[in-house]
């Protein structure tokens, strides 16, 4: 079969003033048409760049050697004009980013968005095209069609925007489907979904899929055939791996004793008398819903209703659930980062909803949150190292530059990025070395409570495994406190002592990760646990 994608002799330098860096060395494959390549490896391995070589989206300061080819049906791509590339790009070949949040604009909706490529590529008439979006929505198992379509970009979950962004890019039928990590943002059930989705899709129109990933069960499910990459070289190719089996997780063994073990280090027990360092009470989240010239309100979306949690000092409190059940919601709820509808948010003894927003201030000294998205978490014109040093200078944590500076050098090497990165701006980091750099952040400022949503998503296994290790100490010797929000049923077993279950904004289920995840009492908590079966860690 003629290949559909051949990529030959492909290789990257990044070129600065005074050195040029080797970022892609002879990276050589093949797609065939309803084939798909699975490109697999840890953060930093050069997967996203080898992306971005195809589709003709590097910065301007890395170069290609000149014996590098990308084929497209026999025609090399990067002999291409860019009005040319601009006719490729969406109709023959479509990506879906990492980072769902900086991949729409956010001043249109997320219908106006995905007409703009129906528009341009399939060349439909706008009668009718309403219509046209709604079933692409609709294939990516998106329910409240209408609200979406209507939605803005920041009116929507994560996973609810990277669903709306695969109906994007599925929207001018390519005949190559870029996939960078398209489901880390997903929780289990969806995410099963959506590989199914993309085999059908696959399969109707013959796309082919380089699909990128960190996930080995992933990869195992969806590839015809394995590269594996590290730093910017493949090291292996392989065919088809085994099959992951969709049967659930063997029940763990009770606890027994003060502590237990999970992962790679021993975490605490918490004693009952502990303090309590969170406590929310009966918490409601309502959004409007405004139609008409006078933009009366009509209804609510209720997005958080009747939730009631405390978090004691030194525990971690998972909350798991889909994407869209609220979780995230519920977090900027508790943080003051949105107002909500009723309720009351305690922490340390002060009622949030009494504080100026002078003392509101001052208080996030002791509570910090890991966003989801660490791109678009970070200020794009800010180097590394003043993005680490602004919440420290804001909230007085260090006496001079030189005890900041240590602070920060500690906060690099617990988190495993080089003083090297300290100069370099957001978008030059990789999306897991992104991600290390919001952790650190959070931790400057030594809070008691750390909010974490999802903050392990766009990691590698193995960076993973260093990261819940990194919060699992820090627990055990500052007996810091999270609630950790999470889609991962293996994180949950690795670091929670309590587990909260939420489906569209209520509490289904809680208790001890033992009483939930081995004797689950719902329906939706059985279904969550059989579709982590499948092996996601």
């Amino acid at each position: 079969m003629q290949a559909l994608l051949s990529v030959r002799n492909l290789s990257a330098r990044l070129k600065s003033e005074d050195q040029c860096v080797s970022l892609l060395n002879n990276i050589n494959f093949e797609i065939c048409p309803e084939q798909t390549v699975a490109l697999l490896g840890e953060t930093g391995s050069g997967k996203s760049l080898t992306a971005l070589s195809i589709c003709r989206l590097l910065s301007q300061s890395i170069f290609l050697s000149p014996e590098s080819e990308v084929l497209l049906q026999g025609k090399n791509l990067l002999t291409l004009s860019e009005i040319e590339m601009r006719r490729v790009r969406g109709k023959q070949i479509a990506m879906i980013f990492q980072e769902p949040t900086t991949s729409f604009n956010p001043v249109f909706t997320i219908g106006h968005q995905i007409e703009e490529v129906l528009l341009h590529h399939q060349r439909l008439a706008r009668k009718g095209l309403e219509k046209v979006v709604y079933r692409l929505l609709e294939n990516v198992h998106i329910a409240e069609v209408e609200r979406v379509y209507k939605a803005y970009p920041h009116q929507l979950s994560g996973g609810m925007k990277q669903r709306a962004m695969i109906a994007m890019a599925l929207a001018g039928e390519p005949k190559l489907l870029i996939a960078d990590e398209p489901t880390t943002a997903l929780d289990v059930i969806t995410q099963a979904q959506i590989l199914v989705l993309l085999k059908q899709l696959q399969a109707k129109f013959g796309m082919g899929i380089l699909f990128i990933t960190h996930d080995l069960s992933v990869a195992a499910e969806m590839a015809d055939q394995i590269i594996v990459m590290q730093a910017g070289r493949i090291i292996e190719q392989r065919g088809e791996l085994q099959k992951s089996p969709l049967t659930p997780h063997p029940p763990q063994p009770p606890l027994k004793g003060g502590s237990f073990q999970r992962g790679g280090l021993e975490v605490k027990s918490i004693l009952n008398d502990a303090e309590t360092l969170l406590s929310v009470e009966h918490l409601d989240i309502y959004f409007p819903i405004k139609r008409g010239i006078f933009n009366k309100t009509v209804g609510y979306v209720r997005a958080v209703e009747k939730i009631s949690l405390t978090v004691r000092k030194g525990e971690t409190l998972a909350i798991v659930g889909e994407s869209g059940s609220g979780k995230t919601t519920l977090a900027r709820g508790i943080m003051s980062l949105i107002k909500p509808t009723q309720g009351e948010v305690d922490l340390l003894g002060e009622n949030l909803a009494h504080l100026s927003q002078k003392q509101l201030r001052k208080k996030r000294a002791e509570f910090q949150i890991i966003f989801q998205d660490p791109l678009s978490a970070m200020d794009p014109r800010c180097r590394i190292k003043a993005i680490l040093e602004e919440g420290m200078i804001a909230l007085k944590i260090g006496a001079d530059q030189n005890e900041r500076d240590e602070r920060i050098n500690a906060l690099l090497d617990a988190v495993g990025l080089l003083p090297e990165h300290l100069t370099r701006y957001p978008h030059q980091l990789s999306g897991g070395q992104r991600q290390r750099v919001c952790i650190a952040r959070a931790l400057a400022v030594g809070p008691r409570l750390l909010v974490c949503d999802e903050p392990t998503s766009s990691l590698d296994v193995s960076v993973q495994a260093q990261i819940i290790d990194l919060f699992i100490r820090l627990q055990k010797e500052l007996e810091i406190a999270y609630l950790f929000i999470t889609h991962n049923i293996a994180l949950v077993r690795t670091m929670a002592h309590r587990v909260i279950v939420m489906k569209d904004g209520k509490m289904v289920e809680q208790g001890t990760v033992e009483q939930v995840l081995n004797a689950p009492q719902h329906p939706y908590t059985k279904a969550l646990l059989i579709a982590a079966g499948r092996g996601q860690i």
